[in-house]
């Protein structure tokens, strides 16, 4: 595992935008492989100038069979609907630091779907 880390940030123009995914596209394996998931700003939310409904930006470890320019992020948790404005940039990150695991194909899909519900279910508790 690589440890270049990298920091995806941009804008979903979306109304309802809430999670957003970062994606490679695997050299080794025909599946995009998910790096790394995080939220936007929520539009209904009270923001501190500056900040823009939509806004996000997500820090993740490169695996060494992907390069840069295989990255490209999502507003889906499939991998279909990119997010063409979001830019990439390269991390400073402390030596010692451990890189996450890295999921593909099924197992991304699984990732996502529990990052959703675990954020639902973090919704849910503050409403109450």
């Amino acid at each position: 595992m690589s440890s270049d880390y990298y920091k995806a940030t941009g804008v979903d123009d979306a109304k309802d935008a809430n999670l957003v995914f970062v994606w490679s596209r695997d050299r080794v394996s025909s599946e995009p492989m998910l790096l790394g998931a995080g939220y936007a700003v929520r539009a209904d939310v009270v923001r501190p100038n500056g900040i823009k409904s939509g806004q996000f930006a997500i820090t993740f470890s490169l695996p060494e069979t992907c390069r840069r320019d295989d990255i490209f992020v999502t507003s889906d948790r499939a991998g279909d609907v990119v997010l063409s404005g979001a830019e990439i940039s390269a991390c400073s990150v402390p030596r010692g630091t451990q890189a996450p695991m890295m999921l593909s194909g099924a197992a991304a899909v699984h990732a996502a779907d529990a990052l959703v519900s675990h954020s639902q279910h973090m919704l849910a508790n503050r409403a109450e």
